[in-house]
């Protein structure tokens, strides 16, 4: 279903997503700060959390155990997705990027921004799959569209990654915000 053009969301896309969260969680897998671009001249990230306040598990190709199961899980749920989408807005990739599993807690947000920079290489299509939604804050909002979500559990929002959809992750206010995000160039 289209909430704006070129913002879709797809329902019902990864049933047992919940479940790897609880498993992840109980095995204590290791959380790092995510990072953003600090230094758009010299291409350096870093951590900055007044940009972007959020726990990451970068899910690379060497990801092993319940990580690299979530990950082939997630990449075979939301494959017939992205065709779609990419067949509704005659979208071409040549690249993905790796998945990053993503965990908001109490007050973390990411500050108003576009998931395009030439300094981290193009991106076309951004993607954020929702894992839950018993958490209250965490709105996805695009200011230029005048559109504020509260993704349901087991929803994926595609967009395209330019600057005309810059987009804001409020805090989150209780409980943990579960999301994978994703490009693809």
């Amino acid at each position: 279903m289209e909430l704006a053009p070129g913002i879709y969301v797809f329902d019902n896309v990864f049933l047992d997503a919940s479940q790897y969260i609880k498993d992840i969680e109980e095995q204590a897998i290791e959380w790092n700060t995510a990072e953003v671009l600090v230094d758009p001249k010299s291409s350096t990230s870093g951590k900055n959390v007044k940009a972007r306040d959020t726990d990451i598990i970068q899910l690379h190709p060497g990801v092993t155990g319940i990580l690299k199961d979530f990950k082939e899980e997630f990449q075979k749920n939301i494959d017939l997705k992205i065709e779609e989408y990419k067949q509704i807005y005659y979208a071409t990739t040549v690249n993905i990027e790796p998945p990053q599993l993503l965990r908001y807690g109490f007050g973390q947000q990411f500050h108003n921004h576009i998931d395009d920079h030439p300094a981290i290489g193009t991106r076309r299509i951004s993607l954020s799959y929702y894992i839950n939604d018993n958490y209250e804050g965490g709105e996805i909002e695009f200011p230029r569209f005048n559109l504020k979500i509260k993704p349901k559990a087991n929803q994926l929002i595609v967009f395209p990654s330019n600057y005309i959809y810059n987009h804001i992750v409020h805090a989150v206010t209780s409980g943990k915000r579960y999301v994978v995000v994703q490009w693809m160039a």
